[in-house]
């Protein structure tokens, strides 16, 4: 049985988090390349971008890890519980 959901429901969230991202990441590239000494310029706007891909990957870990301990990500997304899967991504971010 199909959920009379379509995939519009997603623009919200997704606008939300481009429009963060936007905002975000410009102004944290400016800031470490201003207060950074000059000799560790390129290395203080890297290592921003380093731990942004980290969490990246800790957060696939922890969605691969509640995958496979949980029922909430269920081969069928009505039997599934996605919204715990949010809300401790939220409580752990």
């Amino acid at each position: 049985v199909m959920a009379p959901m379509t995939a519009l429901w997603l623009m919200p969230p997704l606008a939300l988090i481009g429009a963060g991202s936007a905002f975000y990441y410009p102004g944290q590239v400016s800031l470490y390349y201003q207060e950074f000494p000059a000799s560790l310029k390129n290395t203080g706007t890297s290592m921003m971008s380093l731990t942004m891909g980290i969490g990246f990957y800790l957060s696939a870990t922890v969605v691969d890890l509640v995958g496979k301990a949980t029922e909430w990500l269920n081969d069928d997304i009505n039997q599934g519980h996605l919204d715990n899967v949010y809300w401790m991504l939220a409580v752990l971010g």
